[in-house]
């Protein structure tokens, strides 16, 4: 488990994490079946793959703004399919996310 930081960008510091880690487990074969839960020995994939377990936190900080600003786009392109499931005003909600800090589910 990886610890990301609570800062109201949590939902995008997991999202990019994640994904993170799945990349380097396909570019890691000690990782990947530590992933998979069937390693015999954990420690092996720490002293193979540690480099590549987890993001810094300036990565994970640029990587999750960057997919917040993706995120927050195709919501405007797909305003007409998600705009019933936000109970705030669509506009505001829309706005709000944009900024950095906002809660992934704030006004759902």
């Amino acid at each position: 488990m990886l610890r990301v930081g609570g800062d109201g960008n949590c939902l995008f510091r997991a999202l990019v994490q994640s994904a993170h880690l799945v990349q380097s487990a396909l570019l890691c074969p000690t990782l990947w079946r530590w992933v998979l839960r069937d390693a015999s020995d954990v420690r092996a994939h720490r002293s193979s793959c540690a480099d590549k377990a987890a993001m810094s936190a300036a990565e994970e900080t640029a990587a999750a703004a960057a997919l917040r600003r993706e995120v927050v786009a195709e919501m405007q392109c797909q305003r007409g399919t998600l705009q019933f499931f936000v109970t705030s005003p669509w506009d505001s909600y829309v706005a709000a996310m944009a900024q950095s800090g906002c809660w992934g589910g704030k006004g759902w």
